[in-house]
């Protein structure tokens, strides 16, 4: 955590800002109501605009996901990030066994190797 009179990277504190319970309330306000998070357009967002929205989108997915993290990892940035990274390679992982199960391992699906094969002629349909 950030100490007194520290100082703190733009980054960080933008994304400390984002997962402020007020932050999160206005965001889950704007994006209910369908109403720009600030007063300008999109056109006119600084890059500090940019980067709250952005923190706010990766909060907002981590407390919509099915798989949600327990408040303490989301509070903590090193511990989210070490769950963001281990949820991916799960990810990974089930496409590949999803991908080799249907058949794409070596080249993909022939239908020649189907146990039917239906031959469709023209002018039957």
């Amino acid at each position: 955590m950030w100490k007194r009179g520290e100082r703190i990277p733009v980054d960080n504190l933008v994304r400390l800002l984002s997962k402020n319970s007020i932050a999160r309330f206005y965001w889950i306000c704007s994006k209910q109501l369908g109403v720009s998070l600030f007063p300008t357009s999109m056109d006119n967002w600084s890059t500090a605009h940019l980067l709250f929205t952005n923190w706010c989108m990766f909060y907002d997915s981590m407390y919509e996901s099915i798989d949600r993290p327990p408040d303490r990892i989301i509070d903590d940035d090193e511990k989210l990030e070490q769950w963001n990274k281990h949820q991916r390679e799960q990810r990974e992982l089930r496409y590949e066994e999803n991908y080799v199960s249907v058949g794409f391992k070596d080249g993909g699906i022939s239908a020649f190797k189907a146990d039917e094969v239906y031959v469709v002629e023209e002018g039957s349909w």
